[in-house]
């Protein structure tokens, strides 16, 4: 079969001109459905890890504040006069919480000597052991009187053996009230809990408060603290009063993500994910 030069180069007719840029546009769209779903498919998995990452990070946050404050609650009352209210609780929703024990089981009791509240030495009776105690250490001076209490720093100890007594120093701090024969020196740990919303409204936290110590933050993204403290006899109360006997208390925790879960807001929820957790335990160290 021959052809000839016009039959080779005859023109393209309109028809088949525009039957190719039809595919090419076709092909087009087609291929853009494909890489929009696959990005649209992207962005689903990229928003529920950060989802997933965001509501890992609020349990910890809450279990790490629930096992803190449990801990404490073990030991609540231990070491300590009744003098002392070994829990305070305040319900101002969110809670307050204060939580005492004797840290190294030490206690001082005022001796006769001593009857001024200015920087001078506190002395202690005869034969008192100073040993749990040293320069430097934050302890709690419970005045007998009138039940009341406050922190001094320990500046120096010492053995006044001419005198018949032992001294403890607290160089540069006046006191509230005239130590006088009864009162306590202890070595005491203290820990307060509360929400704080004030400071960053969009960043509540846990506050931790350690002795005289400025609070600081424990959780971050904790915005509610409940607690329920329930007696031998079945009552329970938010606000135990002192000489109460505490069987057990029951903490609440509630904290939320830290960003918001655009896929959990479009679906009709809140766009941040709440968590939860509630433990009970055991008040071993009342006083009876």
């Amino acid at each position: 079969m021959k052809l000839n030069l016009r039959q080779i180069c005859r023109p393209i007719r309109g028809s088949e001109r525009g039957g190719g840029l039809i595919e090419i546009l076709l092909a087009l769209f087609l291929s853009g459905i494909v890489v929009a779903a696959g990005l649209s498919f992207i962005a689903v998995q990229h928003n529920s890890f950060l989802a997933q990452d965001n509501i890992v990070d609020t349990q910890q946050n809450v279990r790490a504040a629930i096992d803190e404050m449990t801990s404490h609650f073990r030991r609540a009352g231990s070491g300590l006069p009744r003098e002392i209210q070994y829990v305070v609780g305040r319900n101002t929703n969110p809670d307050t919480v204060i939580v005492r024990y004797s840290a190294l089981g030490g206690q001082l009791y005022v001796g006769d000597p001593t009857s001024n509240k200015q920087a001078v030495p506190i002395h202690v009776l005869v034969g008192s052991d100073l040993s749990p105690f040293a320069v430097g250490q934050k302890v709690y001076l419970i005045h007998a009187s009138n039940g009341q209490g406050e922190w001094f720093t320990i500046t120096a100890l010492k053995d006044n053996a001419g005198m018949g007594w032992k001294e403890v120093h607290h160089q540069g701090q006046d006191l509230l009230y005239n130590p006088d024969l009864g009162d306590q020196i202890i070595a005491m740990s203290e820990f307060r809990y509360f929400v704080d919303k004030s400071t960053d409204t969009a960043h509540p936290c846990l506050m931790r408060q350690e002795g005289a110590d400025a609070p600081q933050i424990f959780a971050d993204y904790i915005e509610d603290l409940q607690c329920m403290y329930f007696k031998p006899n079945g009552d329970s109360t938010t606000t135990p009063a002192l000489g109460d006997t505490l069987l057990s208390a029951r903490v609440t925790v509630r904290g939320h993500t830290h960003s918001k879960d655009m896929v959990w807001e479009d679906a009709g929820h809140e766009a941040k994910r709440r968590r939860t957790i509630t433990a009970e335990v055991a008040v071993r160290n009342n006083l009876q």
